[in-house]
């Protein structure tokens, strides 16, 4: 059983929460997050508290599972319209760069053409240089899936220390077949 259905989650002042069935809708001082849960979760909102509280359907697997998962997601709805979540993304090779024109970020990264990213509504970015984005918004999951998909776009050779990867996770480089044989 999930340990943190035993407690509530505690809403910050600043922040409005609205919750209709499994529709939850969180509004704050950084953004505005909305998700739909499953049909059987359970979410008690006690406006006079400023809590609420998630509620397993039955005591099977699944149920307690999702109890968590629903406590979880609403947790850092609330944590990201007070804190928004931030990933740095780096590009490193030669000649490799990205560049903004409005909501598009535009990728040369060695291929013979240019790669436009169109960045999804609630999700702000920031350039340092050439070679640094900085991604930001108030839905953890969306900030996520949107910097894997700009990952993807080339990810990390490590032969060679070329592509697009997360600033907090170090490129490890391997040796390669040349050094092998040394």
């Amino acid at each position: 059983m999930s340990k943190l259905i035993k407690k509530p989650i505690i809403i910050p002042k600043g922040v409005e929460v609205s919750i209709e069935g499994t529709f939850v809708k969180v509004k704050g001082p950084k953004g505005e997050v909305s998700k739909v849960f499953h049909k059987d979760a359970i979410i008690e909102y006690h406006k006079e508290r400023s809590e609420i509280w998630i509620r397993k359907k039955s005591d099977d697997k699944f149920h307690r599972a999702l109890s968590g998962t629903v406590y979880r997601i609403i947790s850092n709805m609330i944590n990201g319209v007070v804190n928004p979540y931030r990933k740095e993304l780096v590009v490193q090779g030669t000649g490799y760069r990205v560049r903004a024109e409005g909501k598009k970020l535009i990728f040369q990264v060695g291929y013979s053409h240019q790669v436009e990213y169109e960045v999804p509504d609630g999700i702000t970015f920031k350039l340092e240089g050439q070679n640094k984005v900085i991604l930001e918004g108030p839905d953890k999951e969306k900030v996520g899936l949107v910097a894997a998909q700009i990952v993807s776009i080339k990810p990390p050779d490590i032969y060679k220390g070329k592509g697009i990867w997360y600033a907090d996770i170090p490129l490890k480089l391997k040796a390669g077949k040349a050094a092998a044989k040394k």
